[in-house]
Order: structure tokens, then C-alpha cells, then sequence
């Protein structure tokens, strides 16, 4: 707790103490007894209701909570602030007039009613939605002052509390590099359903398998679950890798957030469909997500916290994944800011037998989709979040269309 500029006494107690004491000299200098009780009464005003004032703010602390600290997309938080004392001042409290700022600063928050029986002393309001990111929230602030407006206090109640929010998440049945045509588009010969792995055997189910590993032929046939032993087309590594292109075109948020929700979106299907799928963002860092819905909040942590910041071109960061090797049999680039260089570097992808898939972010974006074709990726655009569904989802006229873009918790 730290004590706030301007939570000194106020101006009206020193003016009320300077009047009370002026009122004492004229009785005792014209003999006019009348003004003495009057002064006296002034001045024992102003010191008590400075004395409550600070008594009351001096040992105030703070306990704040927000559920839940990890915020899906379009969702609210609840925050509940409580201010903790001694018996004695809380006495004083429901004495004095009191208000308590719970800290939201500019984020959209409303009060919400207070429930019958609970104590005065906090606040409880509604916050969000936010926008994605993490946002440390400002301490709460306690004034105080007395019935009659004489002094007041303005205490800072330190209660640090972090609220991430998370990226909005797609649903889709399947991924844009999976649709009918897809292989005639991309690189190398034309994928294999069920992304691209291959029937390698049957096993025994054991503890963790993906339900979407089922055998369930060989399962009605054995008479116990089974699972499938799956491998990569072409002998390669199973792994998609999603590289999050982390330049904003000309300093424009939004594309920006339409590629940090595909890129979501996308390894949040790969995970809960129990593929091996990585991670990679701006600086190098890779998020490993392993095959199973377990391992999927560290990669949405990673993507809530993600910021824009242009140190590499959308071409070098794809020839930066290629580099890494056939472990990763797709390579999935989103990106809102496409060079010149790009093509290039998915024609290099190509020449090196990297499939590519590449999502578009932004109506800017747009532009660069037919000589990304062209030299070889798949290509999805997505000009806003409401195209964001149909964009990713490998959506045929015979399939029920894609969930909109919504929250995912």
C-alpha cells in the first residue's frame, strides 16, 4: 500500500481550523465570549474529521480477484475487491462516506449490484470484453472522507492482478490445406486424407490415445478398443508447424488480429484432433503442442501475449521453417503483411518438398493470394474476422457450413 499524491488533509479542515482559531483570538481580544465555544467547536471539527479520515484510510488493505483470470473471446470477468482492516477502522468506514475505484482504468467494466447481506466495504463489477492480450490491471483506489465534507483521504490499495485475454477460436471441421483440389494447388503429390498420415497399424487402446485414433473395425472385430498407428505421407515426419508471421501491414492492429485468431484457430483444431503440431512465433520461439487438447492452453497463452512487431519478413520466416528439415511435413505460414520476396520462398518450399499453406490476414493482404498460388501454397484469405470461419475450413458444398467466429474456452 502506498500512500497517493494529494491524500494529504484537506483544504476545507485547514480553513475550517484557521476560521475556528481566528473566531478564539476576537473573543479573547474584544472580550466577546460568545465567538469562544463557536472557535473551539470549529477547530475540534477539523481535527477529528481529519483524525477519522486518516485513521480510517491508514490501515486499509485490498483483496481483489477476478474469475476467471484467463478470458475466452467476447466473454466477461467477474472482479471483486474487498477492503480489509482492523474491527476499529472498520468501524469508522461505515461511519464515514467512502468510495472504492476497483481498478479497471479504461477497460470496459460495469457495476454490478451488490448482494443483500454483504458487507460495504468492496465492489463487485463486470469486466470486458477485452481485447486479446494481457492487461495489468491498476491498483484500486479508497477515498474517504466525513459526513460533512470537512477532510478526505485517498488511498492507493495495492492488489496487482493480471487478466489474459485469450484469442477468439474458429471451430472448424478441417483445415484449408485439406479441401477437395488442395494437392493440385500445393506442393509434391496430392495428400492423403485424414491429414496426410497413412494407416501404419492397429494396436491395443492405451490411456491418452485420441479418440479420433479409434479403429472401430478393428475394435466391433476384437471385441476391445483399438487404435490406429499412423505415419506421415512419404515417410515424413507427421508434424504441421504454424508459423505466426508477426508483422503488422503499415502499423494496422487489425489484420493483425485476424491472423493471431486463424493461427489460434488452427493449432487448436490440429491439437484436439490429435495431431502432432508446433508453434513458432517472432522471435524464433517455438511452442511444442503435443497431440492431444492437454497441451493446447500453453500454445493459447502464447498467442494471448503475442505482439506485433515486423523484425522479419513473412519470406524469411517461411524459409526459416523450411530450414528446419523434413520434421515438419506442413508448414503453415499466417501472415498480414506479404513481401515481394514471398513466392520465392514458397517455390524454394516446393523445390526443398515442404508442402506450404498460407493464410492472408487483412483486405491488404488479399492481393498477394494468386502469385502465392501460383508458385506452389495452398491459399486461404480471410480480409476480416467475419471471413475467418470459411477462410480455414476445408468447407465443401455437401458439409454443413463452419461455425462462425465466436469464444472457445
Amino acid at each position: 500500500m502506498s500512500r497517493s499524491p494529494g491524500s494529504g488533509g484537506s483544504g476545507r479542515a485547514l480553513a475550517l481550523a484557521a476560521t475556528g482559531a481566528g473566531a478564539v483570538a476576537a473573543a479573547l481580544a474584544f472580550g466577546t465570549p460568545v465567538l469562544m465555544p463557536l472557535g473551539i467547536g470549529l477547530v475540534l471539527l477539523a481535527l477529528l474529521a481529519v483524525a477519522a479520515t486518516s485513521l480510517a484510510a491508514a490501515g486499509a488493505r485490498a483483496e481483489r480477484m477476478v474469475v476467471p483470470v484467463r478470458l475466452p473471446a467476447g466473454a466477461r470477468a467477474r472482479l471483486a475487491v474487498r477492503v480489509r482492516t482492523s474491527p476499529l477502522r472498520a468501524a469508522l468506514l461505515r461511519a464515514l462516506d467512502r468510495d472504492l475505484d476497483p481498478g479497471t482504468g479504461d477497460l470496459p467494466a460495469q457495476p454490478l449490484r451488490r448482494a443483500e447481506g454483504a458487507p460495504r466495504t468492496g465492489a463487485v463489477v463486470s469486466l470486458g470484453p477485452l481485447p486479446r492480450g494481457v492487461h495489468d490491471l491498476p491498483d484500486p483506489v479508497l477515498r474517504v472522507a466525513d459526513v460533512f465534507g470537512v477532510a478526505g483521504r485517498r488511498r492507493r490499495l495495492s492488489a496487482p492482478v493480471e487478466v489474459v485475454a485469450l484469442p477468439p477460436v474458429v471451430e472448424i471441421p478441417a483445415a484449408f490445406w485439406e479441401r477437395a483440389g488442395a494437392g493440385r494447388q500445393g506442393a509434391g503429390p496430392r495428400a492423403a486424407p485424414q491429414g496426410w498420415y497413412e494407416l501404419d497399424g492397429v494396436r491395443d487402446y492405451q490411456a491418452g490415445d485420441p479418440l479420433a485414433r479409434i479403429h472401430w473395425g478393428q475394435t466391433a472385430k476384437r471385441g476391445r478398443l483399438q487404435t490406429k498407428e499412423l505415419k506421415g505421407a512419404e515417410g515424413r515426419g507427421a508434424g504441421v508447424l504454424v508459423v505466426l508471421d508477426c508483422a503488422a501491414a503499415e502499423g494496422v492492429a487489425e489484420p493483425f488480429e485476424v491472423a493471431v485468431a486463424a493461427a489460434a484457430s488452427l493449432v487448436h483444431h490440429l491439437a484436439h484432433r490429435g495431431e502432432a503440431v508446433a508453434l513458432e512465433l517472432p522471435a524464433a520461439t517455438r511452442v511444442a503442442v503435443g497431440a492431444g487438447a492437454d497441451a493446447w492452453p500453453e500454445a493459447e497463452d502464447a498467442l494471448a501475449r503475442v505482439r506485433p512487431d515486423g523484425a522479419r519478413p513473412a519470406s524469411a520466416a517461411l524459409r526459416a521453417a523450411v530450414s528446419q528439415g523434413p520434421a515438419s511435413r506442413v508448414v503453415v505460414l499466417v501472415t498480414a503483411a506479404p513481401d515481394p520476396a514471398l513466392p520465392g520462398a514458397i517455390a524454394a518450399a516446393a523445390a526443398a518438398r515442404t508442402r506450404v499453406a498460407l493464410l492472408l490476414a487483412g483486405p491488404r493482404a488479399a492481393g498477394a493470394a494468386e502469385g502465392c498460388r501460383r508458385a506452389g501454397a495452398v491459399v486461404g484469405v480471410a480480409p476480416g474476422m467475419g471471413d475467418l470461419a470459411a477462410a480455414l475450413a476445408a468447407h465443401r458444398p455437401h458439409e454443413p457450413a463452419p461455425s462462425p467466429v465466436g469464444a472457445h474456452s
